[in-house]
């Protein structure tokens, strides 16, 4: 019984699934697990570097080498690309106005979601919802 568990997680690990390979991960390292929890509940708030350190209860410098470990990218790029992917998907599907959906996002002020926006995407926001 258990080499047949143990056949079935190996499968799921190599499906090319990246949500599947996090919750298997996710199940052996219960602290990660929490530290992915927090971070992913307040990524799209007006929060710096620092205070997502305080939500974890770590320090700075420990919150970024873990954050590294983690997400495999520093905490500022994680976060303005989960970002910038939510405002994409807004910009798809919703009639929000741009202004709406940069302060819903996270983001501080137009230009810079505008400026960033269009440096990833190769489009202004306003640009790219006139596309689909």
């Amino acid at each position: 019984m258990m080499l047949k568990i143990k056949e079935l997680i190996l499968l799921l690990y190599n499906i090319d699934y990246e949500n599947i390979r996090e919750l298997l991960s996710s199940l052996s390292t219960p602290v990660d697990h929490a530290f992915k929890s927090i971070i992913e509940a307040h990524l799209y708030e007006e929060l710096e570097i620092a205070d997502y350190a305080a939500l974890t209860s770590t320090s700075l410098s420990t919150f970024k080498r873990k954050f590294k470990k983690t997400f495999n990218l520093p905490p500022a790029h994680f976060i303005i690309n989960k970002r910038l992917e939510k405002a994409k998907s807004l910009l798809k599907k919703t009639r929000l106005r741009i202004t709406e959906i940069c302060f819903d996002c996270g983001f501080k002020d137009l230009s810079t979601f505008s400026r960033s926006f269009t440096k990833k995407y190769g489009l202004s926001p306003s640009a790219y919802r006139n596309t689909q």
